[in-house]
């Protein structure tokens, strides 16, 4: 999970158990599930939905 200094906070569920930890210097947000470490770049996710309007949008939806 990276560096464990000042710079992770710990994120805290309602019952009172870490859900998960967010470095306050990247905005590295970090999720552990069932054992596995899931991790999210919020400062990229954020840059990228300020450039949404960029991106093309399908009129109608879309069979996958």
């Amino acid at each position: 999970m990276g560096n464990q200094t000042g710079e992770w906070v710990n994120l805290y569920g309602s019952d009172g158990k870490i859900k998960a930890r967010l470095n306050s210097t990247t905005l590295e947000l970090v999720v552990k599930e069932r054992g596995v470490y899931h991790s999210w770049r919020l400062a990229a996710m954020v840059k990228l939905g300020q450039n949404a309007d960029a991106v093309p949008v399908e009129p109608q939806a879309v069979a996958c």
